[in-house]
């Protein structure tokens, strides 16, 4: 009888890891887009770059002081963040309505074609989900040093991951915003998330940089279509979120 009463705790505290990684991504994107300049899909994009920056920052900085895997440290940090922006820096309008005010501008063929996209990459992120296929380097050294830093507060040290090969001295930003999530969450959901979410940011900047360069929307579909499925990019058996 008493293992059974001790069953549902482990779920309670899961919900309150996973609900702390939804508060702590709301309040970095929201402080994002209070900071970054632009309107609608420019914006969102911005906000996204900034709040995984943020997220870096905050982990290396809680690492100093051996913090750096502690649930409530980092998501009391994203709040302070939040908070910040939210005082020292002029309101906005919502990202809805400024999406929107970008939707409308759309003729009939691009908002079906935003659709479509929009229900490939929810099929493809419940895919992954379901089959987290996260890459042979993923699993090899990314998200083993990451999880080496959960454990010992102090994301971005060297840890020796594999014996003559210094993966630990290569460029840890991902690997740090790998570590962010899954201290809050305590399991690899983030993971799996950031890396669906990757290649809808990659396309997105591609069709944004490319407009910005005045170059035709047929081109510019068809250029963030041929990135975004480059296998590199799009294919996390190779190389996990690259």
């Amino acid at each position: 009888a008493d293992g059974h009463a001790a069953r549902p705790r482990p779920v309670v505290s899961g919900f309150l890891h996973h609900l702390g990684l939804l508060v702590g991504v709301v309040c970095l994107f929201a402080a994002g887009l209070r900071v970054v300049p632009g309107q609608g899909l420019v914006r969102a994009v911005g906000a996204a770059a900034l709040a995984a920056a943020f997220a870096v920052v905050e982990a290396l900085g809680l690492g100093l002081v051996a913090l750096g895997g502690s649930p409530v440290a980092l998501v009391a940090a994203a709040f302070v963040t939040w908070l910040a922006a939210r005082l020292w820096l002029p309101a906005r309008p919502p990202i809805s309505r400024d999406l929107t005010q970008w939707a409308k501008t759309l003729d009939p063929p691009s908002l079906t074609a935003v659709g479509a996209v929009t229900g490939l990459w929810g099929a493809w992120t419940a895919w992954l989900f379901l089959h987290p296929a996260l890459g042979h380097d993923m699993v090899l050294y990314h998200l083993p040093e990451a999880i080496q830093w959960v454990h010992s507060g102090h994301p971005g040290a060297i840890d020796p991951i594999i014996v003559d090969l210094p993966v630990g001295n290569y460029p840890i930003t991902h690997e740090v915003l790998l570590e962010w999530g899954m201290a809050i969450g305590h399991s690899f959901v983030w993971a799996v998330a950031v890396t669906a979410l990757m290649p809808v940011l990659v396309a997105a900047a591609a069709w944004l940089g490319l407009r910005a360069l005045g170059v035709d929307r047929l081109v510019r579909a068809l250029a963030a279509a041929a990135l975004t499925c480059v296998p590199a990019v799009v294919a996390s058996q190779s190389g996990g979120a690259s």
